[in-house]
């Protein structure tokens, strides 16, 4: 981790020096926020409110084109509804009866909601397309390395039903609190969630605005592919970003003199 976070520095110190004596940089400081969601393979997901905060530095090769990178904290949640659950287990034969005993347990309105949060270091290509003196067009495309640093769910159980079972009666029991067979409502359980590091497709576009010789207001929506889409906004500070002039207007042709005149 401290190896990556080092390397990108490095990056962008080397980028920086250069940049000053052609296309020029920038640092942004964005914030983003929108519908966020975990993937899941089997089941259906329901989007929740998520974002992020981060930093960007950006360096230009050409006059409308540059690569960034930097860090970002990002929030996801999402929530899963699973349809009812059955299960089986083999338990110790209560006192009194005879033959293997089940536990047999139902599960019925189950719902998990989690939350992550991740460092995660982009890496993107930006283009700029300008409209006047003052704004422009952007689209930047790459990939970001999420990071987890904490995660965590919280699973909640309408109702919980639990009955035995002896093969040897071929009977079920229920309504035995004393084994441990009754019914319960509203039963919750948290814990830590274990995820790993993860690799997203990414995409932004919006709109620049110049603010000063110095200053820039990004305005734009942003698409974490499979995990997040959201609005985001950013001010570009303290760089020499390449400064986007209007498209120029057609020369009016002045009429010659005709010799003679």
């Amino acid at each position: 981790m401290k190896n990556i976070i080092t390397l990108i520095g490095l990056l962008i110190c080397t980028h920086a020096a250069v940049a000053q004596k052609q296309y020029g940089s920038e640092w942004r400081i964005h914030a983003g926020g929108g519908n966020s969601m975990f993937k899941f393979e089997k089941e259906t997901v329901k989007s929740s409110i998520g974002g992020n905060l981060g930093v960007d530095y950006t360096y230009f090769f050409s006059s409308n084109a540059g690569l960034s990178t930097g860090l970002e904290m990002a929030l996801y949640n999402g929530s899963l509804t699973l349809n009812d659950q059955n299960t089986e287990q083999l338990i110790e034969t209560p006192p009194g009866l005879q033959g293997n005993f089940y536990l047999r347990t139902h599960y019925a309105g189950v719902e998990e909601k989690q939350t992550a949060m991740l460092l995660q270091l982009p890496l993107m290509l930006q283009v700029q397309v300008p409209i006047s003196s003052k704004s422009a067009f952007y689209l930047g495309a790459g990939g970001k390395v999420g990071i987890p640093l904490s995660a965590t769910y919280k699973q909640t159980v309408a109702t919980m039903t639990t009955t035995g079972y002896s093969d040897y009666t071929k009977q079920t029991y229920p309504n035995m609190p004393n084994h441990g067979f009754e019914t319960l409502n509203d039963v919750s359980l948290s814990d830590k969630l274990d995820i790993k590091t993860v690799f997203m497709l990414s995409a932004e576009a919006g709109a620049k605005w110049q603010l000063s010789e110095k200053n820039a207001l990004y305005t734009g929506i942003y698409m974490d592919v499979g995990y997040a889409i959201g609005i985001k906004l950013g001010i570009a500070f303290g760089g020499g970003s390449p400064k986007h002039s209007p498209v120029p207007k057609a020369q009016q042709v002045k009429p010659q003199p005709l010799l003679g005149d």
